[in-house]
């Protein structure tokens, strides 16, 4: 399949065609939320199996759901302690925007999350082996050679160049976002200062590294191969992204919890930093 962060090329450009229904951040995690059948087990009591999610049911009972709460926790808990991550021109940026923003109207989410998550499901269609379009079609089943015991065919090929590009425009896009974003003053309240932005950026990295060795996910390689190399990495991504998404988001409750600690009593206070 593409990679899960290159979905969202498929969307950015939706965004202004779809009108005042366009809502970006649920357009993006619509995009991804599919995949999100890949990594629940991992630290839930429940599977999703791809074949759930990746259909048109799948886009009413799974992604639409799932999407919203993913949308709720980004915007309540995730979003201000994860760009306190970022560099400084980009955490500026994007932290005037969230201190700007107007709340959209759920019906404009609701249909965000749908259209980018039906994005996704299309994209899959014609990559992945087991996927509706790729069953009927013998031309993107028709293999062309094997490589190092992996085997290659149309579909394959379209999978891995449709993964580049879309890394690609997503890259070329927060780029040109960025630059052509006037720079503003970040948003009043609680941030990190220099010393425990690197610190926490360090503690993350660590906690991912212990939950992903302690999901299995890291495993030596079992052949010196291509095929092999494909089936390590298809071992160890999935509980890679799911052991970093649970250590960001302990790290953006006890931010949460700093934050509201060192609030500033008096309104004409602005900001207060951590050294």
């Amino acid at each position: 399949m593409p990679f899960t962060f290159a979905h969202p090329a498929a969307v950015v450009p939706l965004q202004r065609r779809l009108g005042r229904w366009g809502v970006l951040s649920a357009l993006v995690i619509g995009s991804m939320v599919p995949d999100l059948s890949y990594f629940l087990f991992y630290y839930l009591p429940f599977h999703v199996a791809r074949s759930e999610s990746h259909n048109l049911r799948g886009l009413v009972w799974f992604c639409v759901p799932a999407g919203l709460v993913c949308y709720a926790i980004f915007h309540t808990v995730l979003a201000r302690p994860a760009v306190d991550l970022l560099p400084a021109p980009l955490r500026q940026h994007c932290g005037a925007l969230l201190a700007g923003r107007a709340r959209p109207p759920w019906k404009a989410i609701v249909a965000s999350v749908f259209v980018g998550a039906a994005t996704h499901v299309a994209w899959d269609a014609f990559t992945h082996a087991g996927a509706p379009i790729v069953r009927v079609s013998r031309a993107l089943r028709f293999h062309l050679w094997t490589i190092s015991g992996y085997p290659v065919s149309v579909y394959t090929i379209l999978q891995h160049v449709s993964t580049l590009a879309g890394l690609a425009l997503v890259f070329v896009w927060v780029r040109r976002w960025s630059r052509e974003r006037p720079a503003a003053a970040p948003p009043a309240g609680f941030t990190l200062g220099a010393r425990a932005r690197s610190l926490a950026i360090v503690a993350i990295a660590v906690a991912t590294l212990l939950l992903w060795m302690g999901s299995g996910g890291i495993a030596p390689l079992r052949e010196p191969t291509l095929r092999g190399v494909q089936l390590f990495f298809r071992r160890a991504v999935p509980p890679g992204i799911a052991s970093a998404c649970v250590a960001l988001g302990a790290y953006a409750l006890l931010w949460q919890l700093a934050a509201r600690a060192q609030r500033a009593p008096a309104p004409s206070a602005s900001r207060t930093a951590l050294p």
